[in-house]
């Protein structure tokens, strides 16, 4: 895999070209790296680029630049020429070019290669890295930590460390005589532009059916060996129609199951593998594979936990077993046409009703300790939370009260939000929750950085096709009606239809037992890995002797939210999403312990089990 670590101090920054062979014999000392990179210098500037690129060929012909010798060369150039012409891209890369007096560091669109961490002086692509730094101080930002507590994940620009800040997907950090500056390459503004209202669902298929083709070939380009992910969606059922429709050679599959789970994908993946002749893999999750959970942290870099993390390790350790050269997922497009419209187009009834301040004081009155069991009372508050929250990203871990006893500094988290929370016309305010929310938030900060952080953890290339950024512009030029079909009432009552544009596209070729299934809901159930009594027992234990719980937390609290999880753990629950939150609850806790010993060791070996 590859990383990086580099000093910024102003000193380093002109020895760069302080001899003839520049950045050639300076790597080892101003800008450490690992992996495979595409490195191209001139006399007066140096890039690297990490990642791959799968359109230069065509962004090459548009803009006339020729006589490039490498990826790396070509990027330079484009860069020069106009820094906004990145946004023609479609990849996952991470670029650092070097002048004389300043550095640029660009992220992908949707962050989908290396992470890029920064303080004043330094800049690396995980976290732990700063542990290498001599004298630099581990101290732990406390909002932050509320953050991942509430919400499983700290967005960027905050990181876990004081002093530490992450470059957000799809900006450009700009260092220049020791001023660090951070430019967004893509706004709502420019998100919201050049919808097509005229454009009828026939013809958006054909050409979706056609951009998708592409951004496949595009990717399997000059590739020996394919593979993908099936999960026995739309998703990933129309990634392996299209691979077939351009490609007939031999082709891996791989999904990931749950044992004993009546909800399991796996016969639905092999369907989709029979049909169209996969080689296919396949594994079921017991609960055991929380072993490999300080690995996964360890990678993962700032503290982070997701409903699908273990199923995105599992499966690319599954892959690693008879690596493709490339693998393509499918994950995003549900982001690309927006997800939980029924909730929005409540808040949106319920906002023109001036309603909504009565509903967001029930649900913050239900939010108390006291109406934290499983009963209807917990369901009114989750239910009534994401309606009147759904302009923020999802909160499935603890809420302000329970962190408020639960830690001995407690700072109120941020919430991951749209700076826009209102809007006169539904379908506005939908792209405002497609844009911060759905995009930004779910898919370059969740997703697809798991995904992505995952196949790195084992070397594997993995793309992500729906992600194409012809996809891209053409997805957001089309009116709200062909991505989620259904007026406003519809669509509250739960009578819209979702992805409509991409159901339309695949219904007539994917099996009926894809296309006739209701949608589950795409969530793992997390409780499986507290199941077995000794190794829940293991880990409670665990996190009650870590150093994160006796510094930060009220150990009796503790050990109280884990005797009641074990209470409950032989009862039946009357809500599968009460038991879901309490199991995310003990995951955050779990990760949070890990990586803090992790943090403050001097090592990232770890065994907590």
């Amino acid at each position: 895999m590859s990383s990086f670590i580099g000093c910024f101090k102003k000193e380093d920054l002109q020895n760069k070209f302080s001899t003839e062979q520049g950045f050639y014999n300076q790597i080892s000392n101003s800008l450490l790296v690992n992996g495979v990179c595409s490195v191209f210098n001139t006399n007066e500037e140096q890039i690297i680029l990490f990642g791959h690129i799968y359109n230069i060929e065509k962004v090459a012909n548009e803009e006339n630049i020729i006589n490039f010798t490498s990826d790396a060369h070509f990027f330079l150039e484009l860069f020069n020429k106009d820094y906004k012409l990145i946004r023609k891209l479609d990849g996952e890369f991470t670029a650092i070019i070097f002048s004389k007096d300043q550095c640029n560091v660009i992220r992908d669109r949707h962050g989908a290669s290396l992470q890029v961490y920064y303080s004043n002086e330094y800049i690396c692509s995980n976290i732990f890295d700063f542990k290498k730094i001599k004298n630099f101080s581990l101290d732990l930002n406390q909002k932050s930590l509320a953050t991942f507590l509430a919400y499983g994940y700290i967005p960027s620009p905050q990181t876990a460390l004081k002093g530490v800040s992450k470059l957000t997907a799809g900006n450009m950090l700009v260092w220049k005589n020791g001023v660090i500056s951070i430019t967004p390459m893509y706004t709502f503004e420019e998100f919201k532009s050049n919808i097509n209202p005229s454009i009828q669902i026939a013809d958006a298929a054909i050409e979706f059916e056609h951009l998708h083709q592409e951004a496949i070939k595009s990717r399997i380009y000059k590739k020996n060996s394919i593979g993908l992910f099936l999960s026995g969606g739309y998703d990933s059922g129309g990634n392996i129609h299209a691979l077939r429709q351009v490609y007939s050679g031999e082709v891996s599959s791989f999904s990931i199951g749950f044992k004993n789970n009546p909800w399991s994908e796996l016969p639905l993946a092999q369907k989709l593998a029979d049909v169209y002749s996969t080689k296919h893999n396949a594994y079921e999750i017991d609960g055991s594979e929380i072993k490999y959970l300080p690995e996964i942290v360890a990678e993962m870099g700032d503290p982070f936990q997701e409903s699908g993390l273990m199923i995105n390790y599992l499966v690319n350790k599954l892959v690693a077993n008879n690596r493709p050269d490339v693998i393509l997922g499918g994950d995003g497009n549900d982001q690309h046409f927006g997800v939980a419209m029924r909730e929005l187009a409540m808040f949106f009834k319920i906002s023109k009703m001036g309603l909504m301040p009565a509903l967001k004081f029930a649900t913050s009155v239900l939010q108390s300790n006291a109406f934290d069991k499983d009963n209807l009372l917990f369901k009114l508050r989750f239910q009534g939370h994401k309606i009147s929250h759904i302009l923020e990203n999802d909160r499935f871990g603890f809420n302000n009260p329970q962190q408020k006893v639960l830690l001995k500094n407690f700072v109120p988290y941020t919430a991951p939000a749209s700076p826009i929370q209102s809007s006169s016309e539904f379908d506005q305010l939908c792209l405002v929750k497609q844009f911060y929310i759905d995009l930004s938030q779910i898919v370059n900060e969740v997703i697809l950085f798991k995904g992505s952080k995952m196949a790195a953890q084992f070397d594997n290339q993995l793309s992500f096709p729906y992600m194409s950024t012809d996809i891209y512009n053409f997805l957001k030029t089309l009116p709200r009606s062909i991505k989620t079909k259904g007026n406003l009432d519809e669509i509250s009552k739960g009578k819209g239809a979702a992805k409509y544009l991409h159901k339309y596209y695949l219904k007539p070729h994917l099996p009926s037992e894809i296309t006739d299934r209701k949608k589950q809901g795409g969530f793992a159930p997390l409780p499986v890995f507290f199941n077995d009594t000794d190794q829940r027992k293991k880990i409670f234990s665990y996190i009650l002797e870590s150093k994160f719980t006796a510094e930060y937390t009220n150990i009796d609290i503790v050990n109280q939210i884990l005797q009641d999880y074990s209470n409950a753990s032989n009862k039946e629950p009357y809500w599968f999403w009460n038991r879901q939150t309490k199991a995310t609850q003990v995951w955050n806790l779990l990760v949070i312990c890990i990586w803090w010993d992790i943090m403050k060791s001097d090592s990232k070996q770890l065994n907590f089990l």
